[in-house]
């Protein structure tokens, strides 16, 4: 039953990253979406790649590794 827990914790947070991508959420849980947070550090570094891109693509590889 733990490892059954835990498999489906770990869908539902791939689901959820995914989910703040689609619908541009700017908040998870009293903090910013992991793709508005990694669009906050791309904009402080000023990397060249476009930013919006950058960030919601991250998120969902990190989604889908998850």
């Amino acid at each position: 039953m733990i490892t059954l827990a835990a498999v489906v914790e770990y869908i539902h947070t791939a689901t959820l990253l995914h989910d703040d991508v689609i619908d541009g959420s700017d908040s998870r849980r009293h903090g910013p979406s992991l793709h508005r947070a990694l669009a906050d550090t791309h904009e402080r570094q000023r990397w060249r790649v476009e930013r919006r891109r950058f960030s919601e693509g991250v998120a969902v590889l990190l989604g889908n590794l998850a």
